[in-house]
């Protein structure tokens, strides 16, 4: 899967359902499985109105350093 494309996808709902208050600013969680072992999911600065490149961090189901910067959602 091409994950330029994913991301903004994702983008494009994050503002969707910001839009309908499903989301806050700062609240909530958005992610998208993009392998067997790998998943996208917002960090904790992330803005749902605005998701840019660096708002997306790819983690592997395997916990590591990265983990510390997702949403906790």
């Amino acid at each position: 899967m091409n994950r330029q494309h994913l991301k903004n996808q994702l983008s494009t709902l994050a503002l969707s359902m910001f839009r309908k208050d499903f989301f806050g600013i700062y609240h909530g969680s958005l992610s998208a499985k993009t392998e067997s072992n790998r998943f996208v999911i917002n960090t904790k600065e992330a803005v749902f109105d605005a998701l840019e490149e660096n708002s997306l961090i790819e983690l592997y189901f395997k916990k590591d350093y990265r983990w510390n910067q997702s949403s906790i959602d």
